[in-house]
């Protein structure tokens, strides 16, 4: 018991002291490895840790901390699109970097940190301690020093590689480093998903050309696709672009959120695309139980199982918009809470 008792109260004053005391480079690049992403997530427990301690035990590392929020409950657009651009400005460093220290000079090092707003009444610890008032905001943390030794890194107005590259120049300065470059990485995959595209549609095109010529000229062809095309721009294309609004947002933990619960007067883009697919899917599916089905009766009229391939047909199209309006009174319900009808979801039964 005394031996546990002694084990207990040694195993607190550890951590007690390892929270307050500058961490090392070691440690630094330990926690970058396991957060996956080069970038460690402050929280009220380990922040004096990263940014420095309280005692006369210095940094072993700089480090660069981004004080933000991707909750659109405070409207701060600059927060949002300087996301992706801090996750950039990061890569750069550690696509050449994976240590963490400069290759210049190994006595060097740089590291990423952040902390988040989720919600407003939740402040972080570290927004309160560094009485902060407006975000976003980097502040910079020089090797050597302690919690209190920082400086204040200015956000230029210009938005992409542009911002980057200055906050790049800047670190270089700050740090006394020259090996520090902008890294665009090439997205193969895009560059793959052109490629087939650009040859399957070729490939349509000089295979079936009759019969594309024929469902071109259309005539019911053309007023599904304009309908679908209004609704989509009418209910969200438009309204990101003049509001200006993230695809997405993330959580508490780090992860992606697309739809915001409970909030009925704010959205992500990405949710409104969602909402415009199912609008506009709805309108092709009655459209073409208006209009297709009774085309179709026309067409296998004199064929034994036309009958059958009609019901068959309409069926599917009937059970494809209780599908999509399942779904749209599933996103509904979850944006108001309040809302008390639901319909069963045919995916559950898979």
């Amino acid at each position: 018991m005394r031996g546990n008792y002694l084990y207990s109260c040694l195993t607190a004053v550890v951590l007690l002291v390892s929270s307050v005391l500058g961490a090392t480079v070691e440690q630094f690049a330990a926690e970058v490895a396991k957060s996956g992403h080069n970038i460690i997530q402050l929280t009220d427990s380990n922040y004096k840790k990263w940014l420095g301690g309280t005692h006369k035990v210095p940094r072993g590392a700089n480090v660069l901390a981004l004080f933000t929020t991707t909750a659109l409950e405070f409207g701060c657009q600059t927060c949002l699109k300087f996301e992706a651009e801090y996750d950039a400005l990061v890569q750069s460093w550690f696509n050449d970097h994976p240590g963490g220290v400069s290759k210049e000079d190994p006595e060097k090092a740089l590291f990423f940190v952040k902390v988040s707003v989720m919600k407003p009444g939740q402040i972080p610890n570290a927004f309160k301690y560094f009485n902060l008032e407006h975000i976003p905001k980097l502040l910079f943390f020089p090797a050597g020093g302690r919690i209190d030794d920082y400086q204040s890194l200015d956000l230029p107005q210009e938005e992409g590689t542009m911002r980057v590259t200055y906050l790049i120049t800047a670190l270089k300065g700050a740090i006394g480093i020259s090996d520090y470059q902008l890294y665009v990485p090439t997205d193969w995959s895009s560059i793959g998903v052109t490629m087939f595209a650009v040859f399957a549609l070729v490939y349509l095109v000089r295979k079936h050309y009759a019969f594309l010529g024929t469902l071109l000229a259309s005539r019911a062809l053309w007023a599904v696709c304009s309908v679908a095309f209004i609704i989509l721009m009418i209910s969200g294309y438009m309204f990101n672009k003049i509001r200006g609004v993230p695809l997405a947002g993330s959580g508490p933990h780090g992860e992606v959120v697309y739809i915001l619960e409970n909030e009925f007067q704010s959205q992500y883009g990405i949710e409104t695309q969602i909402l415009a697919v199912f609008y506009g899917l709805l309108a092709a599916l009655v459209v073409g139980l208006s209009m297709g089905i009774p085309k179709l009766n026309n067409y296998y009229q004199r064929r034994s199982d036309g009958t059958f391939i009609v019901a068959v047909a309409s069926i599917v199209l009937a059970v494809a918009v209780y599908m999509f309006f399942a779904a749209y009174t599933n996103v509904y319900s979850t944006k108001q809470g309040g809302y008390p009808f639901k319909l069963f979801k045919v995916s559950a039964l898979f």
